[in-house]
């Protein structure tokens, strides 16, 4: 889609499949199944990915890297997995012409093309990442397999802190704890044009009627329903469309839809 003077592709990734509670820890089957949310095998099937932005100075920015080229690193992995850099390629864009990369949190489906087998995958790109949830996944003992697969980007990665920081005029940053302690939103403007790239804040546009929905690996559940509020409210006042890498095509869609 086009933004102003910004160009924004979806880019998939693969296809997760997983039992409902594995997303969701207290909404009932028959609740999804008037969302339209399950398959039918009564199980949930949603893409993973990240965005592609071309912006000005040649600026060429990826908003999450999905799960990557390893099916075991993300436990929920369908066949169709690693085509991230196929559909990097299908808009003449090579790893090594990517600027920057953010990670709107640390979780493997949104990290995985980050390193390939201990090297630097995005090799020129200066990659962005709320400090919370660095300390928060590479700090301690906890996340062993997050760890290891971030080392390589240890000397390499910009730590913002705080409520917000300002990339470049056209991408702002936004803090949004409650799925991971140091969860982000990024939000694209050009002129009074907005898109608001949600990460894991919502996981389907359901949860735009339903915000209350408690995710199962949400670090603050009551932050993180706190946190669908304030976006919906933000997109709704500021006729801002919203995106996320689980929604079905990665398409947008408006707060009130």
């Amino acid at each position: 889609m086009r933004l102003g003077q910004l160009a924004v592709h979806p880019l998939i990734d693969g296809y997760a499949v997983m039992e409902p509670v594995d997303l969701f820890a207290d909404v009932t089957p028959d609740e999804l199944r008037r969302e339209n949310l399950l398959n039918a095998d009564g199980l949930l099937e949603f893409p993973y990915g990240g965005f592609l932005v071309l912006g000005p100075e040649e600026r060429i920015v990826l908003i999450d890297v999905g799960a990557g080229p390893d099916p075991d690193f993300f436990p929920f992995t369908a066949p169709r997995h690693g085509l991230l850099p196929a559909a990097l390629s299908g808009h003449g864009v090579a790893a090594e012409d990517v600027t920057d990369v953010v990670l709107t949190h640390l979780h493997a489906d949104h990290i995985g093309w980050a390193t390939v087998k201990s090297d630097v995958h995005f090799s020129r790109a200066r990659h962005h990442v709320h400090g919370e949830d660095w300390r928060h996944y590479t700090q301690g003992g906890t996340y062993p397999a997050i760890r290891a697969h971030l080392a390589p980007l240890t000397d390499r990665m910009h730590l913002w802190e705080g409520p917000g920081t300002e990339l470049f005029p056209w991408l702002s940053l936004r803090a949004a704890p409650g799925h991971t302690p140091g969860s982000a939103v990024a939000v694209l403007h050009s002129g009074q044009e907005r898109l608001v790239l949600v990460g894991d804040v919502l996981h389907t546009p359901a949860e735009l009627r339903q915000p209350h929905w408690h995710g199962t690996d949400d670090w603050d559940p009551d932050k993180a329903v706190a946190q669908r509020q304030t976006w919906r409210a933000y997109c709704r006042e500021n006729d801002a469309p919203l995106a996320g890498p689980h929604f079905p095509g990665m398409h947008p869609v408006h707060a009130d839809d």
